[in-house]
């Protein structure tokens, strides 16, 4: 489920969102409804720089992909891809 990066970054807004929310109320003496909009954007914040992050990153290989010649395979358009 976590193969794919929408699932990990839903799991990243979620997360954050549920804990944040928990934090304005606790913390900051915020009413639900003001905790809960102000935990979502917070944690919109979070996962959008999650996404970037990742996004940034896609493509590379990892250095134990790099060790492993049969970690990758040519396509026929001869470019080298990771088979993971």
């Amino acid at each position: 489920m976590f193969k794919h990066r929408r699932f990990r970054t839903l799991a990243v807004l979620t997360i954050s969102w549920v804990a944040l929310t928990g934090v304005e109320h606790v913390s900051e003496n915020a009413p639900w409804r003001m905790a809960l909009f102000s935990g979502l954007v917070w944690a919109l914040a979070i996962a959008g720089a999650w996404w970037f992050a990742e996004w940034t990153q896609m493509g590379r290989r990892t250095r134990s992909e790099l060790a492993d010649p049969a970690a990758t395979r040519r396509d026929p358009n001869g470019t080298t891809r990771s088979t993971t």
